[in-house]
């Protein structure tokens, strides 16, 4: 999450105010480490898999970044969020780290984390 703050700071400075939506679960993504024991841990254990409900998967971003310290204006209409996320142009997306992970789709700063939604 580090590397992803830094690579999008500047579109964060440049925004003011822009929220932003982080599209796809950590867990899936390609660099997410997993050791021997991840097929024998449950869901809860899977960063991002027990993301269930209308909006789990942003307040999950949203107590994460917060306890982070990071201070951004997360989109939290979930209504909004979905349609966003599952957009064909943010489903064509590439996943972080490959360029064009981060982009703004509607006016909304778009983190693709992995394919698929949480």
């Amino acid at each position: 999450m580090n590397r992803i703050l830094t690579d999008t700071s500047d579109k964060l400075d440049d925004s003011n105010n822009m929220q932003v939506v982080f599209a796809g679960i950590p867990a899936n993504n390609s660099l997410y480490q997993k050791d021997v024991f991840w097929n024998q841990s449950n869901h809860y254990s899977h960063y991002g898999e027990f993301w269930t409900g209308d909006n789990g998967g942003i307040q999950s971003y949203f107590g994460f970044l917060r306890d982070c310290g990071a201070h951004i204006n997360l989109l939290l209409d979930s209504q909004i969020y979905h349609q966003i996320t599952n957009s064909k142009e943010v489903q064509e997306m590439p996943e972080y780290p490959q360029k064009g992970y981060a982009k703004v789709v509607n006016g909304y700063l778009v983190i693709k984390v992995s394919q698929g939604t949480s």
